[in-house]
């Protein structure tokens, strides 16, 4: 191991103005200390390139291997000094930048502070061993990620298509066929008439969220409650927060984020959990995989109350209208997307254990600790 300074490790610089009425529309990513905000038609910096969120939330590092432009709440890196990038971008991940924090109003991290402390790293064929076995797990991580979005898109896409468009009525209003086998297409009605709702097929109904489901405001769970080790998932507004070994919902349920900056964010599980006091369980008496989407096809702005920060109660969640088809229809929907729900849940896991994996062997690796076939060997125990 190499022992040396951080300024004789990599070069970094302070990112660049860049105002969004002076930004230009592109295809190049704006990054600031969060990551990307927004596009530009020019990059600043060297590809593969690496930022660290500099002022604001401070330690934050991103990875880019396209051309982007560091704004100035970032730190960007203008010179790796022969090491390997990938290998940069994992030790920078695991750097502590929160003792270096020099600002006085909001936090802020100063390179000639960072400069000055002494720091160990591998020789660059060790480096790039390290890198690659750690990529592995991002690159998988990304797959099952890009995965799920699709089965995300399969869902919208086919609630749009039955109950949003309905194209299947208006195919056979048409006299058109629906595309669907004989056995769907006949629990769909053939003709469109007027509602409460605006034109809706024949035979549906409106009702409001509070029939078809029980709300229930979350509750605190005390600090000393927590424990890491626990394997139930603890929800606040913006989804997964903590673990504990409570619950307080115990079946299929939506969570709904009803304050602050995540009012309005919708998370989902099939197990059971508990939910804080920022968020609401939206638990359906039937049709589960149904209200789910309808929730996410919807714009929850109108609903939206309080002066302070934005705040829905649980009243006017329950008087949230929707458009019911037939038990049939329904039935056969769920059928269809429980599957799909199902898989997104295990990515879900899968990709909880892999980064979990990836964090506790990334100190090890670049410390020394731990080297490469010996991290393989705990791989295939968990049987990764």
């Amino acid at each position: 191991m190499k022992e040396t300074s951080f300024k004789d490790f990599i070069e970094i610089q302070r990112g660049h103005d860049l105002p969004k009425k002076d930004r230009v529309a592109g295809n190049i990513p704006v990054v600031g200390s969060n990551g990307i905000v927004g596009s530009h038609n020019s990059s600043k910096g060297k590809v593969p390139g690496i930022t660290i969120g500099r002022s604001g939330s401070i330690g934050n590092v991103f990875y880019f291997n396209e051309p982007y432009f560091p704004l100035n709440t970032t730190l960007y890196v203008i010179d790796f000094k022969d090491n390997h990038e990938r290998f940069v971008y994992y030790f920078l991940k695991n750097f502590d930048f929160t003792s270096f924090d020099s600002g006085s109003v909001q936090p802020s991290l100063n390179r000639n502070y960072i400069y000055t402390t002494k720091i160990k790293y591998p020789n660059f064929k060790e480096q790039k061993k390290i890198a690659e076995f750690l990529e592995n797990f991002d690159k998988k991580i990304e797959f099952n990620q890009q995965m799920d979005e699709n089965f995300e898109e399969i869902a919208k896409t086919l609630f749009k298509s039955w109950f949003i468009d309905f194209d299947p009525v208006r195919a056979k209003a048409e006299g058109r066929g629906t595309g669907f086998p004989k056995e769907i297409s006949d629990l769909f009605p053939s003709e469109l008439i007027d509602s409460e709702l605006g034109e809706v097929p024949k035979g549906w109904h409106a009702t409001d969220l509070k029939s078809v489901a029980k709300i229930s405001g979350g509750k605190v769970l005390d600090k000393t409650e927590f424990d890491e080790l626990g394997e139930v998932p603890v929800y606040g507004g913006n989804g997964i927060m903590g673990w504990t070994n409570k619950s307080n919902i115990s079946d299929f349920a939506i969570l709904f984020g009803r304050v602050g900056a995540n009012c309005g964010s919708i998370h989902w599980v099939y197990e059971t959990a508990w939910v804080g006091n920022n968020a609401s369980s939206i638990v359906p008496l039937n049709h589960g995989e149904f209200v789910l989407q309808t929730l996410l096809m919807k714009d929850f702005e109108n609903l939206r109350s309080g002066s302070a920060q934005p705040f829905i109660s649980n009243s006017a969640l329950g008087s949230i209208r929707i458009l019911m088809p037939s038990d049939d229809i329904l039935d056969h929907y769920c059928r269809l997307i429980h599957s799909i729900r199902l898989r997104q849940v295990l990515i879900s896991n899968e990709n909880k254990l892999l980064s979990k994996l990836r964090d506790t062997l990334m100190p090890k690796l670049i410390s020394g600790e731990l080297k490469i076939p010996d991290a393989e060997s705990l791989i295939q125990e968990a049987n990764i």
